[in-house]
This record gives structure tokens, C-alpha cells and sequence, in this order.
């Protein structure tokens, strides 16, 4: 008795294990897309950056807009 209450605890573990390891992984937040955030514009000239950024704080944007903001503020018009 005790061994088969040891093997099923065994075979939960061991299953429970493997599903957590096979667990997809989030998904980005609805409506984000592939809009980069305020930290991943590494190629950006920070004072342009800083810049942008307190821009879009004065203006109070916050998510998606904000993220639509950052995107035009840094790049260069052609």
C-alpha cells in the first residue's frame, strides 16, 4: 500500500513537472503588437530619447499611444 501511494506521488511529481516545463510562453499584452517599448530603442541618441520621453510624460500617453508617440518622436524624417 505505502509503495503504491509513494508511486503515484512519484508519477504527479514527475507529470507535473514536465507539463511546467512545456508551458507555452505568454503572450505579449493584448493590442501591443510589436511596438518597442521606451527601453529597447538602443539605437536612438539618448539626448533625443530623454527628450521624447518627457515629451510624452508632459502630454500624460500611456500605452499604446504613447508607444505610437515614442516611435515617430525618434525617428528621423525623411
Amino acid at each position: 500500500m505505502r509503495r503504491s501511494i509513494l508511486a503515484a506521488t512519484a508519477l504527479a511529481a514527475l507529470i507535473t513537472s514536465t507539463l511546467a516545463q512545456n508551458a507555452p510562453a505568454p503572450a505579449d499584452k493584448p493590442g501591443t503588437g510589436s511596438v518597442q517599448g521606451d527601453d529597447t530603442m538602443t539605437d536612438v541618441d539618448p539626448e533625443l530619447l530623454a527628450g521624447c520621453k518627457r515629451e510624452a510624460a508632459q502630454k500624460k500617453l500611456k500605452g499604446a499611444e504613447r508607444a505610437t508617440f515614442m516611435n515617430t518622436c525618434v525617428e528621423p524624417e525623411d
